[in-house]
């Protein structure tokens, strides 16, 4: 990535900020049982915040480089029940719906909106319970000159 300008370089990744701030909130402990890109075998009881493509970024009248990004994300809540995979899911819901022109990070975050309610998503292999929403990051891209 060095030579990648400024900021492309140095930006902390969407994944990195918004699990730092679930943490933060009380949804979980990263590493322990709140993980970000991919979720382990155990334990049985977790959340994980996956990021996948969103909607094509923002630009300004005739700026070459971007000046928001369009992020979607799927949280979803692990548990051997219901009730305890579905509240997991809720806490990380009620933090998320309320970012709206909030710094998370070093990064100015315009919105994340939850595209639903936590919803059934299905069991996994070892039939534990899968709880999951999507939701629409958007956030800006900071045009800080390179050195």
């Amino acid at each position: 990535m060095a030579d990648l300008p400024a900021p492309w370089g140095t930006r902390m990744a969407t994944l990195d900020e918004i699990g730092d701030y679930l943490e933060d909130y009380g949804a979980g402990v990263q590493g322990v049982d709140l993980f970000l890109g991919s979720r382990p075998e155990g334990p049985d009881n977790c959340l994980t915040v996956y990021e996948y493509p969103g909607g094509p970024p923002e630009y300004i009248q005739d700026s070459f480089a971007p000046v928001a990004e369009r992020v979607q994300i799927q949280v979803v809540a692990r548990s051997g029940g219901y009730e305890e995979a579905h509240r997991r899911a809720s806490v990380a819901w009620a933090a998320l719906a309320v970012v709206t022109n909030a710094t998370l990070g070093s990064t100015k975050y315009r919105s994340i909106r939850p595209n639903s309610s936590p919803a059934l998503m299905g069991r996994d292999p070892n039939d534990r319970i899968l709880v999951f929403f999507n939701a629409t990051v958007e956030k800006e891209v900071s045009l800080a000159e390179s050195s």
